[in-house]
């Protein structure tokens, strides 16, 4: 009775993960014509990326990464 039960779960599970997995043949149709994306007043973002603090790296202002700042 058990590997008739494992059995069934089993096809169960393939035929479900079969079903999920299929796709429409039918295009999926938005309309994005309307969206504007406008920018925050902010000049800087609401979280800060840079853990030195803003302007307090040389580098940054450079445009070259810390570690090539050195000539070895």
């Amino acid at each position: 009775m058990k590997p008739l039960l494992s059995a069934i779960a089993t096809a169960l599970i393939l035929f479900s993960a079969q079903g999920v997995a299929e796709q429409t043949t039918q295009p999926v149709v938005t309309s994005c014509g309307n969206v504007v994306v406008v920018p925050t007043s902010q000049e800087q973002p609401p979280f800060d990326l840079n853990h030195m603090g803003t302007g307090s790296d040389k580098s940054d202002a450079l445009g070259v990464p810390y570690y090539n700042q050195h000539a070895m």
